[in-house]
């Protein structure tokens, strides 16, 4: 099954785009989003339930790690690379720096595909049912849709 996943609630869709008022990146910290400032610990309290959703996927899916291809690096700092293979910590990290827009990438395990959304989305292919899909993202106060697989995953 393949998802996207975010912070949005779909109550606020309509024909398929959300219309609530809401931040969108990292970026964003200090601006203001319906008459609130969007604070560094709002930002990171989101950005932990996505990295904690993303493990709690992985253990139901037994993947323990995730290697990255068709990186996109945009800081040149940024040490990673087309096939490092990533757990625990470091894929954390990672998924910090996706989520921050430092970087693209996809990452893939055994029966697992992630890759980072526009407007911070997560799209994640996986072995999960809808259902058990729904108990994890809930769980983390994040949302979900059943989304299409990119084209180029289907070969």
């Amino acid at each position: 099954m393949y998802y996207r996943i975010s912070k949005y609630d779909p109550r606020f869709q309509i024909d398929g785009v959300h219309s609530k008022d809401e931040w969108t990146s990292f970026s964003d910290i200090g601006c203001a989003f319906n008459g609130e400032i969007l604070t560094v610990e709002q930002y990171i309290e989101t950005e932990n339930s996505y990295l904690s959703c993303v493990e709690s996927i992985l253990l139901a899916s037994r993947v323990s790690a995730l290697t990255i291809s068709c990186l996109e690096n945009y800081e040149a700092l940024l040490c990673w690379k087309n096939g490092d293979t990533l757990a625990g910590d470091m894929l954390r990290d990672f998924l910090r720096d996706g989520l921050r827009e430092k970087c693209w990438a996809r990452l893939s395990g055994s029966n697992v595909y992630l890759d980072f959304g526009y407007d911070y989305y997560l799209h994640i292919g996986c072995p999960l049912e809808r259902p058990e899909m729904e108990k994890i993202v809930h769980a983390h106060d994040l949302f979900f849709e059943l989304w299409d697989s990119p084209e180029d995953l289907l070969d």
